[in-house]
């Protein structure tokens, strides 16, 4: 079937991948997946265009794989909510320095008035 077990089962387990893969199944596992793509993603991007965002983001990233084998971080009661705080802002500042980025290079091509 590949949506996991009906929540009425509920285990004490500690590690995020067979977690999200208990619960969800190969869906939830690959959402998981999905989400640390993104964060890697932006991560490589952020070095481009802030190397210290970029790296905090890194870091991070390398953090939450490691300790999923612990634990689910992403999701885990009460303590996740400072990691998406930083996710959050991180991606917020590196968003709009992006933006800022673009704008800024795209009034390089306008045309300079004829007069």
């Amino acid at each position: 079937m590949g949506f996991g077990v009906p929540m009425s089962y509920l285990r004490a387990l500690d590690n995020a991948y067979i977690e999200y893969f208990f619960y969800g199944g190969i869906v939830g596992l690959v959402f998981y997946i999905a989400i640390l793509a993104v964060i890697l993603w932006v991560a490589f991007r952020g070095l481009k265009t802030n190397p210290k965002l970029g790296r905090l983001l890194m870091a991070l990233w390398i953090l939450i794989i490691g300790a999923g084998i612990g634990a689910p971080v992403l999701t885990i009661n009460r303590s996740s909510i400072f990691l998406w705080v930083i996710l959050v802002i991180t991606f917020g500042v590196l968003s709009k320095r992006r933006t800022s980025a673009i704008s800024t290079s795209n009034s390089r091509f306008k045309e300079a008035p004829n007069g």
